[in-house]
């Protein structure tokens, strides 16, 4: 473990991987849950998608990473458009460390993925809640705020979203035949 960590630090994050393996399969329990995060962490900075989930959704349950591990999950299922997968994070993640998750991240990534699958009222909730207990000057709130209005927005409108998508489309279609 010692040898990835300094490779790591080195940069040489293809090189550290091999070891962080190593130390999760060979490690005891604390040292193994340690490599899989720190391999996950590697893989994830690597582009390793796949195999940085993997590593994350390997860690135990309850160990100092897994608050991290959960919060990097949702972040991977976030970016991949699985909305499901960022709810289930979240929520397990609030369940079991509820402090770790009641940033301005979380509120975005759990009220954007909610908005995605429908669930306009709880992403509306999750929103307002976050709106009162931190500032309404946190940057994710205030992105996760402007989603639920633009949401809103294309419910109360749609034939004006519309247009608007289509607009954008032919815009991006010239840009790009240009």
């Amino acid at each position: 473990l010692v040898i990835a960590i300094g490779l790591k630090e080195h940069g040489a994050l293809s090189l550290a991987e091999g070891y962080y393996k190593k130390a999760a399969e060979e490690g005891n329990k604390k040292i193994a849950n340690e490599a899989l995060f720190l391999l996950g962490e590697c893989e994830f900075k690597l582009g390793l998608i796949s195999e940085a989930r993997y590593a994350f959704a390997g860690i135990d349950t309850s160990t100092a990473y897994t608050a991290a591990a959960l919060k990097r999950l949702a972040e991977i299922d976030l970016s991949q458009r699985n909305y499901e997968g960022v709810v289930t994070w979240v929520e397990e993640g609030r369940d079991s460390y509820p402090s770790e998750f009641e940033d301005g991240w979380t509120t975005y990534a759990l009220s954007t993925s909610l908005l995605e699958l429908g669930r306009t009222d709880e992403a509306q909730s999750e929103v307002n809640t976050f709106g009162v207990k931190h500032t309404e000057q946190d940057a994710w709130f205030l992105l996760a705020r402007a989603a639920l209005e633009a949401k809103q927005a294309k419910d109360l409108y749609p034939e004006a979203a519309e247009k608007n998508e289509r607009k954008l489309a032919a815009a991006a279609d010239k840009a790009e035949n240009q």
